[in-house]
């Protein structure tokens, strides 16, 4: 499928503030039996994003229509990218006040892979490459990739690799937020000064809230997560998935991950089957 616009004459052309400057955000979920899961928390994803970036955030009106659109050739398992970025094509930084959101849309097919029932191990390396601390735009999908395009670049026999912030703090695989059990305490690291904060690692974090599964945000090193008993990501590509080889450590499937699989799974029960 194309793409599809709100306005429909808009593009997202070398003039466009998207491309030429990165300037919005946009979220990718994944829809199964023509369903997207965790709608809500997408579209929350994208206004917030939006009023970061001093962006007008599209109505839920605006955005609901443009997903149905998307929806309307009976997709029934893909990947959803969905993107709100500011209009305006003039020259130069700064932008104009008057300027909102367009939107875009774009179904992609699944290949076979991906299925969040999936416990298959990943192998996670360590990538050379630091990222920038820049509390501005921490947590933000925001269009501007490179640091995760530059991390990607390094992944050879692995599946992903962990990135580190510029003080050494572990923020996330290139692709994925981690989760590591550490003397028994289930950890994830805080996102407030690099990093994207993901739908379903939010998802996770509200099943342990909700069912009283003890859960710390806290800062951890690489050697922290040498010490780890279980390591898992968590994606909207793939739900969790866990981390079977960890910088050439082997790592067991361990009993907290396959919990939080099966209660994600309860709470996506179009994955599931």
């Amino acid at each position: 499928m194309s793409w599809l616009f709100d306005p429909p004459t808009a593009t997202t052309g070398p003039d466009s503030r998207a491309m030429a400057y990165g300037d919005g955000v946009f979220t990718t979920a994944a829809v199964r039996s023509g369903a997207i899961l965790f709608r809500e928390r997408h579209i929350e994803r994208l206004q917030h994003g939006c009023e970061r970036l001093a962006i007008e955030p599209p109505g839920q009106g605006r955005i609901d229509q443009l997903l149905s659109r998307s929806l309307s050739h009976g997709t029934a398992a893909a990947m959803l990218k969905i993107m709100a970025f500011r209009a305006g094509s003039k020259r130069g930084y700064r932008p104009s006040e008057q300027d909102a959101a367009i939107l875009a849309a774009r179904c992609y097919p699944l290949d076979g892979v991906d299925e969040w029932p999936d416990l298959a191990p990943l192998r996670l390396g360590l990538a050379a490459l630091r990222w920038a601390v820049q509390p501005a735009l921490a947590g933000l999908k925001h269009l501007n990739r490179l640091e995760q395009v530059l991390a990607a670049a390094e992944i050879r026999s692995t599946d992903d690799v962990l990135c580190c912030d510029t003080s050494g703090q572990v923020v996330s695989a290139s692709s994925a937020n981690v989760f590591a059990v550490i003397d028994g305490e289930l950890l994830t690291p805080p996102l407030d000064t690099a990093g994207v904060t993901g739908v379903t690692r939010a998802a996770v974090s509200a099943i342990c809230r909700r069912d009283a599964i003890a859960l710390r945000v806290e800062p951890l090193t690489h050697d922290d997560l040498v010490r780890c008993s279980e390591m898992f990501l968590t994606s909207s590509r793939f739900g969790i998935r866990p981390v079977g080889n960890h910088a050439g450590r082997a790592l067991p499937i361990g009993p907290v991950t396959r919990d939080l699989h099966r209660r994600l799974l309860r709470e996506t029960p179009l994955c599931a089957g």
